[in-house]
């Protein structure tokens, strides 16, 4: 194989892949990207065969052919080359990288050997705004759960249903939900947990445009126009996050997103692990918020309110508040509370396609 492309476009392609790569595992070739000519562009692909990730790239072919290359390693070389014209040539396994005055060789593993990603069907597919699906797994994706043993709660559910699509993520203590209207076809009816690994890459990728989803009994495929992400699901049954939202709420407090948010942070710095709480008492035209950690210290800070219902008082642990904040650029947001010991819910001001979910703490 002899191949000769500019070093941004070979530096944009190896981080669009590399996210696939596995850093714990023992099979050798998973450490490695593959590389082979496609007509007049070269493809990357890399997989640590729960996820793939392939894409495109221009360049000039003079020899076809391909080979697996270490991924860390192509990485930096390419990276720290001048920008100019990259010419990387094959014999056997070993790879010579040339770049102006830079001459590098490495050894790479038969591309045979690699794992193939898989192709996935037209039939189950379906056409989405990249920058809509970017927004709603921002909006949901904090709330995944780390833990290994809630392993259907690792990911985000994608629930397709009568022209629907829903995301929803939760690690049993908080909720995100979000829905938008999208045409499909009327049979198209479909439940998966896509990991959070996916996800994550998926949101890193995304820009602006249409993308196609293909859907498959446990893979799903996000496809752009010159890049492939395909990822096994999940198994395992996803929570009942019906039962969770709350259908009705006594009080809804209007807040000002960057104050509240800032406030927050300042009371938030007097937790600890074991006190991880901070109190809101609210009434007419304020909010106190206050933590105590008694081995640390005390937090104290008032807040103006437009705010004429009853009293509460409620504890929510704070760094679910702040994903929440931290994660939407809407100037006003909702906290919809009913009393200390009910759930609350918080979402932009008079937006009703999304929602957060909260337990509270113990006062």
């Amino acid at each position: 194989m002899e191949v000769t492309c500019p070093k941004a476009e070979l530096v944009k392609g190896i981080q669009t892949v590399q996210g696939a790569i596995s850093t714990r595992t023992t099979l050798p070739i998973l450490s490695n990207l593959l590389l082979e000519t496609k007509e007049s562009e070269l493809h990357l692909a890399a997989t640590d065969l729960e996820i793939g990730i392939e894409c495109l790239i221009p360049a000039k072919i003079t020899d076809p052919g391909g080979v697996t290359i270490p991924a860390r390693k192509i990485g930096e070389i390419i990276r720290e080359l001048p920008e100019a014209e990259v010419k990387i040539s094959t014999k056997d396994s070993l790879i010579t990288i040339e770049c102006q005055k830079s001459v590098f060789k490495v050894s790479g593993l038969n591309r045979e050997d690699f794992p193939q990603i898989p192709q996935l069907e037209k039939e189950k597919s379906f056409i989405f705004r990249q920058e809509l699906l970017k927004k709603m797994l921002k909006r949901t994706s904090f709330a995944v759960s780390s833990e290994e043993t809630r392993h259907a709660l690792n990911g985000v559910l994608f629930s397709i249903n009568e022209n629907e699509l829903k995301l929803v993520a939760t690690d049993g203590r908080r909720l995100a939900y979000t829905k938008r209207k999208m045409e499909v076809s009327e049979n198209l009816k479909s439940d998966m947990i896509i990991p959070i690994k996916a996800v994550n890459e998926i949101s890193r990728i995304l820009e602006v445009g249409d993308l196609e989803i293909f859907l498959k009994e446990n893979q799903i495929a996000f496809c752009l126009d010159k890049i492939r992400i395909v990822s096994r699901l999940l198994v395992g049954r996803f929570a009942d996050y019906n039962k969770v939202i709350p259908r009705k709420v006594k009080e809804k407090i209007v807040l000002l997103r960057e104050p509240f948010l800032s406030t927050l942070k300042r009371v938030a710095i007097l937790t600890s692990e074991k006190s991880n709480s901070v109190r809101l008492d609210i009434s007419k035209g304020r909010m106190m918020l206050t933590a105590i950690t008694p081995e640390v210290g005390e937090a104290k800070e008032e807040l103006d309110l437009n705010y004429q219902g009853e009293d509460i008082s409620i504890a929510f642990n704070p760094n679910y508040m702040l994903d929440f904040l931290k994660n939407e650029d809407a100037e006003e947001v909702y906290l919809e509370l009913t009393d200390s010991l009910s759930p609350g819910l918080m979402r932009p001001a008079g937006e009703e396609k999304y929602l957060y979910v909260i337990m509270p703490m113990k006062l």
